[in-house]
């Protein structure tokens, strides 16, 4: 028998190797299906979300949230803090999945929608000359 330690996912029965891995699989299968969960929810409530966006109650910022470019209702503040919520919680499943930052996952899901937005939602832009963040009306 060798007395060489396997690197990488193993699945044997002797050792703790075996619990710790197996156990990583599960934590991995959860957050696929907590992934899959939160796609679906997000789904749900796009239409109204979209709507928002092209009535210009909202606009996407750079941090992945949604955030109010107008006073909003109860109703559609309650809508924003799900959708933001289950976003956050996208990107830290996502950023552990991939081993990267949330950072770098927010920043990807922000450039993606940048592809499909409306003319005249309201987006960050990053200002060089002024060296932050600001808010403009898309114009393509």
């Amino acid at each position: 028998k060798s007395d060489v330690i396997p690197s990488g996912p193993t699945l044997t029965d002797d050792g703790s190797v075996f619990p710790v891995k197996l156990a990583s699989l599960y934590v991995a299968a959860a957050s696929s299906d907590r992934q899959a969960q939160l796609v679906q929810l997000r789904a749900a409530r796009h239409p109204q979300i979209e709507a928002m966006l092209d009535n210009q109650l909202v606009g996407e910022s750079h941090t992945g949230a949604l955030m109010p470019r107008a006073s909003l209702s109860a109703n559609h503040q309650a809508l924003v803090n799900a959708e933001n919520a289950d976003r956050a919680e996208l990107y830290k499943l996502e950023a552990a999945e991939k081993n990267t930052t949330v950072d770098e996952v927010t920043l990807g899901y922000y450039l993606a929608r940048l592809e499909h937005i409306n003319k005249g939602t309201w987006v960050e832009r990053y200002n060089k000359s002024t060296g932050s963040w600001e808010w403009f009306q898309w114009d393509q």
